[in-house]
């Protein structure tokens, strides 16, 4: 993790994935369902509420919480060598914050260089803090390069990258988990394939970090 990102291969049952994947597919129809109940079309419209966000052009973020909560985040924590990198980066009690999906579409263009968390705790002095929160990827479908995997800055902890800095696109295989710190700066490339590339995600913090920035619009279910 000295670079920020760790791939471990393998490690997500086919059991697992097969389940995920299901679960997966079954709240995006239920929550596409939803949002057109608003009036909206899910998969072209803008779309801002606390379950469901499009943030980019051809990208929708699912939240599952509560009712809705997928409980992977208490699989993957049982897996090693996963479990014991958490602890490792963020003490044994780590607090989970949230789980999703995220459904990247057919034609999605290449995101803009973000950072999920932000500017870090302290934007106005920067400091080489250790890692307060861990994002735990786990793709579902859309495998390859034409999917627009997600592309990662290594080791960029102080100073944001620009167009012309280099990236490592996470080109995951099936049953593979990645894990990154919430700093990590990245984007989601450009999709050119034909089907959807979905994945799981779970963050995970330590017990007195919580997210400021993200899902504070009102309920899709209100």
């Amino acid at each position: 993790m000295r670079s920020g990102v760790a791939e471990l291969e393998n490690i997500v049952s086919e059991d697992n994935a097969d389940e995920w994947s299901n679960f997966a597919a079954e709240k995006y129809d239920e929550f596409s369902e939803q949002i057109r109940r608003h009036g909206l079309d899910p998969r072209n419209d803008k779309i801002r509420f606390r379950e469901a966000m499009r943030r980019s052009p051809g990208r929708l973020d699912l939240r599952l919480d509560g009712a809705h909560s997928p409980g992977w985040w208490e699989v993957l924590r049982e897996l090693q060598p996963l479990g014991s990198a958490v602890e490792a980066l963020l003490g044994p009690t780590t607090r989970h914050l949230v789980s999703g999906i995220v459904v990247s579409q057919p034609g999605a263009r290449a995101q803009h260089i973000h950072r999920d968390g932000g500017s870090g705790l302290f934007p106005e002095q920067p400091l080489p803090l250790p890692a307060y929160a861990l994002t735990i990827f786990v793709p579902l479908t859309g495998f390859g390069p034409e999917y627009g995997p997600t592309e990662f800055y290594p080791g960029s902890w102080l100073v944001d990258p620009d167009e012309t800095t280099p990236a490592v696109a996470a080109q995951m295989a099936p049953r593979t988990a990645l894990l990154f710190d919430y700093r990590i700066p990245h984007r989601g490339g450009p999709h050119t394939g034909d089907g959807d590339r979905i994945y799981a995600y779970s963050v995970v913090a330590r017990p007195w970090f919580g997210d400021h920035l993200n899902y504070n619009e009102p309920s899709l279910f209100a």
